[in-house]
């Protein structure tokens, strides 16, 4: 039995939207950061909405389970990215942390019921 339709659209669209909106504060950051933030911080975003389609689409449990514990894994690392930034003071991140909590949360409690 495959994942339903609502939740992988719900959780694709999550994390289409944290993509967007990390890609526009990305573009934020000051010019000395373009090679180590904000690179960084676009590489670990990008690769989430890949990784949950990747899980979606797999036929074993453990694949799943894999494919969405790299997102996770991604998500931490945006978040610590996040924590930089907001540390430098470079921008107020309050919605991304938002945006990367809720996803996180999706993940934990989804993660275990796709058959």
């Amino acid at each position: 039995m495959s994942s339903p339709i609502g939740i992988r659209d719900a959780m694709w669209q999550k994390a289409q939207a944290l993509a967007t909106n990390i890609h526009i504060l990305s573009d934020s950051l000051p010019k000395d950061e373009i090679y180590e933030l904000k690179i960084r911080l676009k590489h670990c975003v990008a690769s989430i909405p890949e990784y949950l389609v990747s899980g979606f689409e797999k036929e074993r449990r453990i694949d799943k389970i894999r494919a969405f514990i790299y997102a996770s894994s991604q998500l931490e690392e945006c978040r610590s990215y996040l924590n930089m930034i907001e540390n430098l003071h470079y921008s107020d991140v309050k919605d991304l942390k938002r945006q990367v909590d809720e996803m996180a949360v999706m993940l934990k409690l989804n993660s275990g019921t796709f058959n």
